[in-house]
């Protein structure tokens, strides 16, 4: 048996009102509610594009404002050749760092999660957000201090070396005469 069915596909003209509305009594579809939902759809895309464009504009204003601070603070201390306030003021600006990356990453995992999952899924993000960014800094202040300690025991050796060539310590060599 031979199935005598025929599948036909109307294209149909957007400005064309009476096509859709024929189209529409044919499927049982509202072109109001076609209307609605692309108008919604178009204020959702112009809605994003704003934010983008706004966070863009925020983070150049952040960055400018951030970039004048420090060459001022620079300029300040190499005048003043003010070590102790330079690192103190170098200190702060690094915990500053730290701590807004953390709660940057935190936020952001929030967000994310949120658009996923809901409450459940911005809890979520915001624990992923917080200990990736934690577990980070911890990795990079080991290796901070990883590397101070590499170069005191650098020194150590060098100064060792030098004391003993020298002359400088108990049973060195080349003092006899």
């Amino acid at each position: 048996m031979a199935d005598n069915r025929k599948i036909v596909i109307e294209i149909v003209d957007k400005t064309d009102n009476t096509e859709i509305s024929q189209l529409s009594s044919k499927l049982d579809i509202d072109p109001q509610k076609i209307k609605k939902e692309k108008t919604a759809k178009q204020k959702n895309e112009f809605q994003h594009l704003t934010s983008v464009l706004l966070n863009q504009a925020w983070q150049q204003a952040k960055s400018l404002a951030v970039n004048a601070l420090n060459s001022t603070a620079n300029r300040y201390f190499n005048l003043k050749e003010d070590y102790m306030n330079e690192n103190l003021y170098n200190n702060i600006k690094q915990v500053y760092q730290t701590s807004s990356s953390i709660v940057n990453s935190t936020i952001g995992g929030a967000i994310t999660g949120a658009t996923v999952g809901g409450g459940v899924g911005a809890a979520i993000g915001a624990g992923i957000g917080l200990v990736g960014s934690s577990i980070s800094e911890g990795m990079n202040a080991y290796n901070k201090i990883s590397t101070i300690y590499s170069k005191l025991q650098t020194n150590n050796y060098n100064a060792v070396f030098n004391q003993t060539r020298a002359g400088l310590t108990n049973g060195s060599k080349g003092t006899e005469n």
